[in-house]
């Protein structure tokens, strides 16, 4: 196996820098409480900070799959789009009840929202639905022709007791240049 193989293997679900760009102009939108604008805020942003926010959102997709995990502790399978209506607010749009399907704005981070978890479920299918993390595992299964996510728990990891989602506070803006954040916004 070669290092970049290993490195792949090893490192966690990274969203597309299209997908990326999209979550970040609508939680531009949401935070600054205005309509998201045809003109992109990207055009002049090299590829080092688009790969910044990238990171930020696959850990903050990491931390809400191990809150989760901790509060399904040997529960049934969970939808995957029930599951991942719960980062909204980890992406810094108003809570998933709380968002406006009537609006545009609403709609479409709603559908970023449903890309988000279309995007994990195909890399966690390309490494054989299954993930192996720290706190426990994640498996992709299908049932009735549904998609979902089983956890198993590692109960001799630390820390490893049910635990409530961690989405309250602040960020402190990702980068500089002025290419805006992620922020958590108190809705």
């Amino acid at each position: 196996m070669s290092v970049n193989n290993l490195i792949s293997e090893l490192q966690f679900f990274r969203p597309s820098e299209e997908l990326t760009k999209r979550i970040v102009e609508l939680n531009d939108a949401f935070f600054h409480d205005r309509a998201v604008s045809r003109k992109s805020i990207f055009p002049r942003v090299r590829r080092k900070q688009v790969l910044k926010v990238q990171r930020t959102i696959s850990e903050r997709v990491y931390r809400f799959l191990a809150s989760t995990a901790r509060q399904s502790y040997q529960t049934q399978p969970m939808r995957v789009s029930e599951c991942f209506t719960g980062m909204a607010i980890m992406l810094g749009f108003p809570p998933f009840a709380a968002i406006d399907k009537t609006q545009h704005l609403g709609n479409r981070a709603i559908q970023a929202i449903d890309d988000l978890a279309c995007e994990f479920c195909d890399w966690l299918a390309r490494r054989g639905c299954f993930y192996q993390a720290p706190w426990g595992d994640v498996r992709i299964i299908t049932l009735n022709d549904e998609t979902y996510l089983e956890f198993e728990l590692n109960t001799e990891s630390p820390g490893w007791e049910p635990q409530e989602h961690e989405t309250e506070g602040r960020l402190p803006e990702l980068i500089a240049d002025g290419l805006p954040g992620l922020h958590l916004t108190s809705h």
